[in-house]
């Protein structure tokens, strides 16, 4: 039984350790807002992109809508 328990923690730690990892990969992205277009949407990623910022838009099947994101590019 403790050695059945002892995989059961070591499996939820792992799996808390990628999830961490991958948290932390995207903390950096931020949610600018959505769009009715594509078109629209890069106009406006237009006005956030510059040698430290990046600005992109990701089609949302789910909402039918363009998102834009921002993320930090600087050092």
């Amino acid at each position: 039984m403790i050695k059945t328990m002892g995989r059961i923690a070591a499996g939820v730690a792992a799996v808390g350790i990628m999830f961490g990892a991958a948290g932390t990969a995207w903390a950096d992205w931020i949610y600018i807002g959505s769009y009715p277009s594509e078109e629209r949407c890069e106009a406006e990623a237009v006005k956030y992109r510059s040698s430290d910022v990046g600005a992109k838009c990701y089609y949302d099947r789910g909402h039918a809508e363009w998102d834009l994101m921002i993320w930090s590019i600087g050092g």
